[in-house]
């Protein structure tokens, strides 16, 4: 496993569970229960069992628990995602017949559980980052002073990460559009593709880019997402809008080609925005190559476009530490990939069937 790779993993965790103040939470609500004029206290028991529903949901609908998986692989120490947390007290939350001291009881007991378990894990990943330090604090020396990104290029839909063919195919067309992309933007060339690992049935694929490089792919990826996202939250909510037409034909037919503008204009706008950020490098860059230019951005947009609609992620794993900036816009990024994972899991099938038959591209054929 990559550390940088590893590093993210544990970046995500302190996010989540301590910065976000959920594991600060979880111990306040247990000593806010324990004392004796308040174990009678349903209402301080409900808000609270809801309060830690709804962080519970947004922990388990991100990457944390994918990346306890591999922080914790051994059978010592487990993830405390592995738990179905957020079943249990959903249905502490469902039981209406359940007494106050029952209530109490199970409370109790859940936040005991849960708190030791964060905490085990929150000691085993401390543990990791003392182990990583001298590796993490000489990587970063290098990244500042050469002044590159890494960026993990995440494949999670099954096609790619099932099949050897399918995966060679799509690792081929990444490593030209990176080469493409670069130069649109600049005259100078990618590194090499590092392959790091197949795991729980994702491929990471590691790559060092130059840092200015990296800041266009991340505005342009995060553009992508937000484009891909609009999309996604019309479909979910467009079934509903055209039952209250009652077969008004007039409006079905402009619901239906707006589902068609808004299905085109994933790939649309992105080609706008990579040609707008080539107008940009030009600015201070001459020596960019302008030949074939209409071809070279549509090759990049299908790549982009592709990968995000099969549902596939992008995330930027180490840049120079004073830039801020880019790293807020990744961590936007991140969490607008995954609401669209989330949304795009929850379409019918004949809904992702549609969206994987236009963006699926054949590498040197015109666009579908």
């Amino acid at each position: 496993m990559n550390i940088q790779t590893l590093i993210e993993k544990i970046r995500i965790f302190q996010e989540y569970i301590i910065e976000s103040g959920f594991k600060r939470d979880v111990e306040g609500y247990k000593s806010s229960i324990t004392p004796q004029q308040n174990r009678q206290n349903l209402q301080l028991f409900q808000d609270i069992a809801n309060k830690i529903q709804n962080s519970l949901t947004k922990i388990y609908e991100s990457d944390l628990p994918e990346s306890l998986k591999l922080l914790l692989p051994t059978e010592n120490e487990r993830p405390f995602t592995e738990e179905n947390h957020l079943g249990k007290i959903t249905e502490i939350i469902e039981n209406r017949e359940l007494p106050v001291t029952q209530y109490f009881s199970q409370l109790n007991s859940f936040l005991s559980t849960l708190n030791t378990q964060i905490t085990t894990n929150q000691t085993e990943i401390e543990r990791l980052k003392i182990v990583f330090q001298d590796y993490t604090k000489s990587e970063q020396e290098l990244i500042n002073s050469d002044e590159y990104a890494v960026i993990s290029i995440i494949f999670k839909d099954l096609k790619t990460t099932t099949s050897l063919k399918e995966f060679s195919k799509t690792l081929n067309k990444w490593n030209r559009t990176l080469l493409i992309y670069h130069q649109l933007l600049t005259s100078n060339t990618p590194e090499e593709i590092e392959i790091v690992e197949v795991q729980n049935g994702s491929i990471d694929v590691i790559v060092n880019l130059d840092f200015d490089i990296a800041v266009d792919l991340v505005e342009l990826v995060k553009y992508g997402f937000k484009v891909f996202g609009g999309y996604l939250l019309y479909k979910s909510t467009a079934k509903d809008i055209i039952a209250t037409y009652f077969g008004n034909k007039t409006l079905i037919k402009q619901e239906e080609q707006r589902e068609k503008e808004m299905l085109e204009n994933i790939y649309k706008t992105l080609e706008e925005k990579i040609s707008e950020q080539h107008k940009s490098a030009l600015e201070n860059d001459g020596k960019i190559e302008k030949t074939a230019l209409k071809a070279k951005i549509k090759d990049v947009a299908k790549t982009i476009s592709e990968h995000i609609v099969k549902g596939n992620d992008i995330k930027l794993l180490a840049v120079p530490e004073n830039d801020t900036e880019i790293i807020e816009d990744s961590k936007e990024m991140n969490y607008t990939s995954i609401n669209n994972r989330k949304i795009l899991k929850e379409l019918p099938e004949e809904d992702k069937i549609k969206l994987i038959e236009r963006y699926s591209f054949e590498e040197d054929n015109d666009e579908k």
